[in-house]
């Protein structure tokens, strides 16, 4: 659903805000953007400890890691697995901040009706616990400063939203040519359906993302 239609629909919803409870309504919104903004926090934390150990791996400097319940010797068997693990994580990374982007246009047509001063001020966004990789988007400022913050938010979200997932993966399994063993031709084929399966989720995810911020 576009960015807009969602607003006029809520813009409807909360235009007798007294009527609406909107002030419960509103302590919900934020308790459960602050979960998701802490859940992006932790995801992303991972997908980027998975991406530095499978370059660890790739390089040698890891050779067989051990789980405590499990020792893994083989780096195949290593290499086919990291590529699905990245490809959820990086997935649920993406579900997460869509999902903070929908809390946040709602609460945002609350505050204009509850509190059209502060909404006026542009104080909003600060009622949110933002993720790190929404905080340049959120608080850009205008002129030349705004400019470079939307900038550097945009390449710090190509980076870890993009290039490091699809970047890790495409590393994997250009390893895997060369490193893995025929016995394990089958587990291959298997990481690689779900790691597309999953990359495709989240490809159209990011796409209504971009698409959110270009209504807004």
């Amino acid at each position: 659903m576009a960015s807009k239609e969602l607003v006029d629909r809520f813009q409807n919803a909360f235009t007798k805000p007294e009527e609406v409870n909107a002030d419960e309504y509103q302590k919900i919104i934020e308790a459960n953007a602050t979960k998701a903004a802490d859940n992006a926090e932790r995801l992303t934390f991972i997908l980027l400890g998975l991406a530095t150990l499978l370059i660890l791996i790739v390089q040698g400097q890891i050779k067989k890691l051990d789980l405590g319940f499990v020792v893994i010797e083989d780096p195949s068997i290593i290499l086919i697995a990291i590529p699905v693990l990245i490809a959820y994580i990086h997935y649920d990374l993406i579900a997460t901040l869509s999902k903070f982007d929908l809390l946040s246009i709602i609460h945002k047509v609350i505050i204009k009706q509850r509190h059209s001063s502060i909404h006026a001020k542009g104080l909003t966004k600060y009622f949110l616990f933002l993720p790190t990789l929404y905080e340049n988007k959120y608080h850009s400022k205008d002129g030349i400063v705004g400019n470079i913050q939307s900038w550097l938010w945009f390449l710090e979200f190509l980076f870890i939203a993009i290039v490091t997932p699809f970047g890790s993966e495409w590393v994997a399994f250009t390893k895997l040519r060369t490193l893995s063993n025929p016995e394990y031709s089958s587990l291959l084929i298997v990481s690689l359906v779900i790691t597309v399966i999953l990359n495709t989720h989240s490809v159209l995810t990011i796409i209504t993302l971009f698409q959110r911020a270009g209504d807004k």
